[in-house]
């Protein structure tokens, strides 16, 4: 009995398991595409703002700096869940916050108040609305500004400085409220976070 060649009995194998093999070749490229369809990068959300475009703190200034993914928030929300379950759900959805602060004596404050203004004009200028502008001369300069798309706010940005302080810098992207915002200034320790939030509640008619 002729045995028939190696290469077509490899042939009729492979072409036996034809249908699985291109199921399984399917299911590989979509597990591959899958997180790029799922998933955008942070610079990519609507809430996003960009805090070293303008070189506003100098790395070597720099005496905190707070970089929060949603997957390190999605922990952080699970582990306030038992005491604070409401919370913790705002939280869970959020997609980053980020935090950096310098003290004032380090920075040059004639060249932050030039950047400051060229910062703020980059929000005026590209959809964001001010929640709250707080200037003395010579004094605090505090500006909050918050996106919206639609009537959700997804994303809120502080600036804050304090010439016989610190400079801070916030970036918080994702879906918030006014609870979230309470919580998280007092979680950051922010208390000009938290006078905007009680400046955009006392002219809503809202009780504290």
């Amino acid at each position: 009995m002729r045995r028939r060649p190696r290469s077509d009995r490899n042939h009729r194998r492979w072409r036996g398991d034809e249908h699985s093999w291109w199921a399984g070749a399917l299911l590989a490229l979509l597990l591959a595409s899958s997180p790029v369809v799922a998933q955008r990068s942070l610079e990519e959300a609507p809430g996003y703002f960009p805090l070293e475009r303008f070189d506003l703190l100098p790395a070597e200034a720099l005496s905190l700096e707070i970089n929060l993914s949603d997957s390190l928030l999605a922990l952080v929300a699970a582990a306030m869940a038992e005491e604070d379950p409401e919370f913790a759900a705002l939280v869970r959805n959020l997609e980053g916050i980020r935090v950096r602060g310098a003290p004032a004596a380090k920075l040059d404050l004639d060249r932050l108040r030039v950047e400051l203004g060229e910062a703020t004009g980059w929000l005026d200028a590209n959809g964001w609305q001010t929640m709250l502008r707080y200037r003395e001369e010579e004094e605090e300069e505090v500006y909050v500004y918050t996106r919206l798309v639609g009537e959700q706010m997804v994303g809120l940005a502080l600036l804050v400085m304090e010439p016989a302080g610190d400079v801070v810098l916030v970036n918080i992207v994702g879906p918030l409220d006014m609870k979230l915002l309470v919580g998280l200034a007092e979680s950051l320790d922010l208390p000009q976070l938290g006078l905007a939030t009680e400046e955009t509640a006392d002219d809503a008619g809202e009780p504290r």
